[in-house]
C-alpha cells in the first residue's frame, strides 16, 4: 500500500510540474507546426534494421537521389545489437549524422538484400516531454519504404527480407 501511495504522489507531481512549465500558446503551436511542415531537411534520425545478426555486416551504403540524378553515396556504420531485447529481435541501429532532404529518394544498400527505398518523407510536429517542461519538436515521421506508407512513426525500420538474390 505504501508503494502505491508513493507512486501516486510521484505521478501527481509529474503531471503538476509538466503542466506548470507548458508555455506554448495555441498560436505558438500553430506557427511552429506550419514551420515544421515546410522544413525540407533533417538529420540525426535513427534508422533501425530488424532481423539482422551482428555478424552479417558492419556498414551499409546509402545513395541519395534527386529525381533520377544520383547526388551522393556514403557509407554508415551500423551498431551491433547490444541489449538483450535488441539481440532477441536482432535490431541494429544507425544514426545518420548529415542533412537529408524530404524531397529526395534514398536507397539503403544492405549486404545480401535488395536495396530498400525511402521516399515521400514529411516532417511532423511532436509533443516533447522532459522532467521539467513540455513543448514541441519537429521530426521526420511520415515516409514510404518500398511502397509501404508509414505515418507518425519515427525511426524508419528496414526489415530483413527472406532469401534474396542480389546481382
Amino acid at each position: 500500500m505504501r508503494v502505491l501511495r508513493h507512486l501516486f504522489l510521484v505521478s501527481s507531481m509529474t503531471v503538476i510540474l509538466t503542466g506548470c512549465f507548458n508555455n506554448w500558446t495555441a498560436e505558438d503551436r500553430k506557427k511552429f507546426e506550419a514551420e515544421c511542415l515546410l522544413t525540407e531537411t533533417f538529420n540525426n534520425v535513427v534508422f533501425l534494421f530488424r532481423g539482422f545478426d551482428n555478424n552479417e555486416f558492419d556498414s551499409i551504403t546509402v545513395k541519395e537521389y534527386k529525381d533520377s540524378v544520383l547526388l551522393d553515396s556514403f557509407k554508415v556504420f551500423v551498431r551491433p545489437a547490444q541489449s538483450p531485447t535488441d539481440k532477441e529481435i536482432k535490431e541494429r541501429r544507425v544514426t545518420i549524422d548529415r542533412p537529408m532532404n524530404v524531397k529526395y529518394r534514398y536507397h539503403f544498400i544492405v549486404p545480401g538484400q535488395r536495396p530498400y527505398e525511402l521516399v515521400d518523407m514529411k516532417m511532423v510536429m511532436w509533443a516533447q516531454y522532459t522532467m521539467t517542461s513540455e513543448g514541441w519538436g519537429c521530426e521526420m515521421a511520415d515516409y514510404t519504404i518500398d511502397g509501404e506508407k508509414f505515418e507518425d512513426r519515427p525511426n524508419p525500420t528496414f526489415l530483413k527480407r527472406d532469401a534474396v538474390h542480389v546481382n
